[in-house]
């Protein structure tokens, strides 16, 4: 079974294309960063628990609450990082991605699960299946898209950019407001310089 997804992958990272033909759609407005200070954006930086809400909570109430860019009723896709089925740090790390919806779904939001995995580990559904994505999104009573699954559900964005003109995307991600969820990266000894650092959250 190894063997067929491993040439089943090589297949998909040679011939998978943007779709075309698709519509056109105007660009959106972008929102403006609630979280600054002086004009520069703020970082929170906490020691970590072993209860991974309880690290989101403080980060949260070091920066400001989500309340003031998530609203009840929302559309949200949370964007984790499985560009393959291997485990952190290389993919996002389940518990944080699932404390992370927890939260948004109490606040009210409409939360949808989406991602598009590398193209030799295509297609997303066999690395949703190896970690067992489909069951942990009906626990927590989301959708889980795999955005290859609907080309046909994609919209194309003119840009003003020196080198690209327009840019693809699902229109899942288009209709929704995006948050990425990325690798969870533990050190087993914290480094010199932030020693009370145990783990850190990079949001990309």
């Amino acid at each position: 079974m190894e063997l067929i997804d491993r040439v089943v992958g090589i297949y998909h990272f040679f011939f998978d294309k943007v779709p075309r033909n698709i519509p056109e759609v105007p660009p959106k407005p972008r929102k403006r960063n609630l979280w600054l200070k002086d004009g520069k954006a703020i970082v929170a930086k906490i020691s970590t628990h072993n209860d991974v809400r309880r690290s989101i909570d403080q980060a949260l109430a070091a920066l400001g609450p989500l309340t003031a860019t998530i609203s009840r009723g929302d559309k949200v896709l949370v964007k984790p990082n499985f560009n393959s089925a291997d485990p952190p740090p290389a993919s996002t790390d389940l518990p944080f991605l699932k404390a992370m919806i927890e939260l948004l779904l109490e606040l009210g939001a409409k939360v949808i699960i989406g991602e598009s995995s590398g193209g030799v580990w295509r297609p997303t559904a066999n690395v949703f299946r190896r970690l067992g994505l489909y069951e942990f999104a009906r626990n927590l009573g989301v959708k889980l898209v795999a955005f290859e699954e609907k080309p046909n559900e994609w919209v194309r964005i003119p840009i003003e950019g020196e080198y690209l003109h327009s840019v693809a995307m699902p229109r899942s991600a288009y209709d929704r407001r995006p948050i990425g969820v990325p690798a969870l990266f533990e050190d087993a000894q914290p480094c010199p310089v932030f020693r009370s650092t145990e783990a850190s959250l990079r949001f990309r």
